[in-house]
């Protein structure tokens, strides 16, 4: 049986604790069929079209070296490309999938709602595995950032990753969201800002299993949240700061390519490294509910919660 182990060494920040037999038996096998799909429908064809066109440019007899320059060019054609894919394409339909699960009702027919848990869990993993895809961009312009910027200057006291700060993302929408309802005096004003707090931030999880509560259903860890924000500095104003470090960095930096090839580079390594925490937000945005038709399901069997994530898809949905 495929577990959450064999996935680690695609995404370490991810599959850190032990997987519960529900997760193994319900969104992994999906999981491993929608890799399956990524590589036969775009990672193959990729590889292969560049390592037949390294062949007949080269005429090189021996096989493995197009094959190594077809990888290499997969990689530098996905580094460029995936940013655009993933905004222009991929997350608008994981966007539509997120609200199509949130809309869909608790059916009073049990049938209906192991249904609807089975389309809910098809979305999340095609949309966990797309969106995963799209950290070898995320990953790989860091990467080569790093490699170049020694190459690229002169002189310089600067790290590369002082050019990596300051950038807008989910996490800052997310603190700055959390801070504005913590410091909200009126009562009425904070409940609604806190109810869309939760409805927007609400399914942030800590790893990536279906028995494993969202942020919303942690009302403890919310208040904790809450009380040290109260008073704290803005995260906004923080970010503020960041973004004028990275322009004094920038203003400082000296270069041996013109400055314009160096600040194309720079904001296109920016724009790459910030899908970081974008990814991280999106990727289990449905698990909320998911999690709450589960339980339903659970309930009606008489399962207690405790016991439910124990439990097999197949045993559950007789």
């Amino acid at each position: 049986m495929l577990e959450l182990r064999h996935f680690r060494s695609l995404n370490p920040e991810w599959f850190r604790k032990p997987q519960s037999k529900l997760e193994a038996t319900l969104r992994i096998p999906l999981v491993s069929k929608e890799i399956g799909i990524m590589v036969l429908t775009r990672v193959f064809p990729l590889i292969a079209i560049f390592s037949l066109t390294m062949r007949f440019l080269l005429t090189i007899t021996f096989p493995m070296i197009p094959i190594a320059l077809g990888f290499f060019l997969y990689l530098l054609f996905e580094f460029w490309v995936l940013e655009h894919w993933y905004k222009n394409n991929l997350l608008p339909k994981h966007k539509r999938n997120i609200d199509c699960v949130n809309k869909m009702e608790i059916s009073i027919d049990s049938k209906a709602l192991i249904s609807n848990i089975e389309k809910s869990v098809r979305m999340s993993a095609y949309g966990i595995v797309r969106i995963g895809y799209v950290g070898l961009a995320s990953w790989g312009w860091e990467i080569l950032f790093k490699i170049i910027y020694p190459l690229i200057t002169k002189d310089n006291d600067n790290l590369y990753t002082d050019f990596l700060v300051g950038m807008p993302n989910k996490v800052l929408e997310f603190n700055q969201a959390l801070w504005e309802v913590a410091n909200e005096k009126d009562d009425k004003k904070k409940a609604m800002k806190n109810q869309d707090f939760l409805n927007k931030f609400g399914s942030v999880v800590d790893d990536m299993d279906l028995s494993y509560k969202t942020f919303r259903e942690k009302p403890n860890a919310i208040e904790s949240l809450l009380n040290l924000n109260k008073g704290a500095i803005e995260p906004n104003i923080d970010h503020q700061k960041m973004l004028s470090r990275y322009q004094s960095t920038l203003n400082s930096v000296k270069l041996i390519v013109p400055f314009s090839i160096f600040i194309n580079l720079v904001a296109k390594v920016r724009a790459n490294v910030a899908l970081r925490e974008d990814r991280r937000f999106y990727e289990f945005a449905m698990d909320y509910k998911i999690r709450t038709m589960l339980l339903e399901l659970g309930k009606r069997k008489k399962i207690a919660e405790s016991e439910l994530f124990n439990e097999s898809w197949e045993e559950l949905k007789k």
